[in-house]
């Protein structure tokens, strides 16, 4: 079962490219592709592109995971597991698999993770690829798992609230409705329009209600309403405001997590991490809580291009209690 897709840039996003990966030599991104120029190097240890192999082991039904590579040409795969040494606070990385390729034709190769790293309680899996003097080309990753047990149907709603904000909602709209569409992806979204000046149109996605002005918290609640009184069976909420910048693959990252987590954990909150707009490397909240009526940040202005910064965050994020569910 695929886990989630290797993430490239997203010209959507203006995001520094080291959340993505780091490179060493010269390389193209053209076309969701990236062409190695001879004896270059890429790393995807990085925020979008690791796998945080503690959080699946726990919480989820995997029970072997595998890195697929949709390439061409020759070249080294390197595949690392790095972690935060508690006791020193240094940043601990170990060489899990060496591999050779040599393909003469576009390609997929399967690789299996060894199992006896599958004891993991934090840190992440990572790969590195470095061309030949031939150069390559990678058109896709994909990190994959064998589950233990059923997977789960999902049913996922989106919960928009805005007022009079339709140049933010609207670019918002717009992208993920056809990415959606576009993917095949089982999600309606549910606009709850404050202002009453968008206009009304509804889809097979997406659903704008015009509703009186009664704040972010009053407008999340009609919308809430409006998901359960629709009868179609909705299994979970995503909360997000308006203004929220999202990568679509993220939708299909929470999706499969859904399906596939253990018995005990189906009734937990999930909350993703933000990025500072305006620099969009700093993160500043990662599983703020609620208590009583305060909420309080998780972190504050982290830079994720750092693997120290976000080994560290990572491992300390609890998944179990958060109020916001913004995933960016």
């Amino acid at each position: 079962m695929k886990l989630f897709e290797v993430a490239f840039q997203n010209p959507r996003i203006d995001t520094d490219v080291e959340l993505y990966f780091k490179a060493q030599g010269k390389y193209i991104v053209q076309n969701n592709c990236i062409f190695f120029e001879p004896q270059s190097k890429i790393n995807f240890g990085t925020y979008f592109n690791s796998l945080s192999i503690g959080k699946y082991l726990q919480y989820t039904k995997v029970k072997e995971f595998y890195i697929n590579y949709d390439i061409i040409g020759s070249g080294i795969i390197k595949v690392f597991y790095s972690y935060k040494d508690k006791l020193t606070d240094k940043i601990i990385t170990k060489l899990l698999q060496h591999i050779s390729f040599d393909c003469k034709r576009r390609d997929e190769l399967s690789c299996k993770i060894p199992t006896k790293y599958n004891n993991a309680i934090e840190g992440m899996i990572y790969f590195q690829i470095e061309a030949s003097k031939k150069g390559c080309n990678l058109y896709g990753a994909s990190y994959e798992a064998d589950i233990e047990g059923d997977v789960e149907d999902i049913k996922l709603a989106i919960n928009v609230c805005t007022y009079k904000r339709e140049h933010l909602v609207m670019e918002n709209i717009n992208y993920l409705e056809n990415y959606i569409s576009k993917n095949n992806l089982d999600i309606k979204m549910f606009i709850i329009d404050n202002g009453q000046t968008l206009k009304c149109r509804t889809s097979n996605i997406v659903n704008i209600i015009p509703n009186k002005n009664s704040g972010g918290s009053g407008g999340f609640r009609r919308g809430m309403i409006e998901i359960v009184a629709s009868n179609s069976e909705y299994t979970h909420i995503l909360i997000m405001d308006d203004d929220t910048i999202m990568d679509g693959y993220i939708l299909n990252k929470l999706n499969t997590f859904l399906q596939i987590l253990k018995p005990e954990f189906k009734e937990i909150w999930l909350g993703g991490s933000m990025l500072y707009l305006e620099k969009t490397y700093l993160q500043f909240d990662a599983g703020g809580q609620e208590r009583g009526r305060r909420f309080l940040l998780k972190v504050d202005f982290f830079d994720q291009t750092s693997s120290h910064v976000y080994l560290t965050t990572s491992a300390t994020t609890s998944l179990l209690l958060c109020l916001w569910e913004e995933l960016v």
